[in-house]
């Protein structure tokens, strides 16, 4: 990540600063349910919709075996690069939650929504586009909220494609996401 002092990062804080006006009640509330990962929205359902829906049994084994490697994964990288949070730096950027204590880098939740957006695009690829769509949502807010530089949201992202591409070298796991593409299919 950029150097505290860099010019990056002034730019980033920078920025930070200016989605302050980005702050509607509407997409502060989006914001405050995506705190929980169970909220975030992926097409047109919550991902809970996805973990407890009969209709995505092998989805949510896949699902839960993803965020099983995403939460130590990350919590390892923040504690290694233990990069300061942005209100921290800049006490005059206001956040609309509260600030997590672990460090900055790289973003838990960019890390999470894209990992989700990676497998649900193997399981319907033809939604690729709307699943990177809501991961980048969901990464950017946590910048609009202050609590994320945009090269956490960045790195997050590089790490859900690695957490991704290393879980799919495990025969069981792609197996069952090969097993899973069978509830995405659209049926007449």
């Amino acid at each position: 990540f950029p150097a505290n002092s860099s010019l990056r990062t002034e730019a980033e804080l920078k920025l930070l600063h200016e989605y302050v006006a980005l702050r509607t009640p509407k997409r502060v509330a989006q914001i405050k349910t995506e705190m929980e990962f169970s909220g975030m929205r992926v097409g047109s359902e919550t991902l809970q919709t996805y973990l407890e829906d009969p209709r995505y049994q092998k989805t949510a084994r896949a699902l839960n075996q993803v965020l099983d490697e995403i939460y130590p994964t990350v919590m390892r990288q923040k504690m290694q690069y233990d990069r300061v949070r942005p209100d921290r730096l800049d006490p005059t950027l206001t956040t609309v939650i509260d600030v997590p204590e672990h460090p900055a880098y790289p973003s838990g939740h960019s890390t999470q929504s894209h990992a989700v957006a990676f497998l649900f695009t193997l399981l319907a690829p033809q939604r690729q586009v709307e699943f990177e769509q809501d991961a980048l949502r969901v990464a950017v807010n946590r910048e609009i909220a202050g609590v994320h530089y945009p090269s956490d949201t960045a790195a997050g992202r590089f790490l859900a494609r690695q957490i991704i591409d290393a879980m799919l070298q495990n025969r069981d796991f792609a197996a069952l996401v090969e097993v899973a593409k069978a509830e995405w299919v659209v049926q007449p």
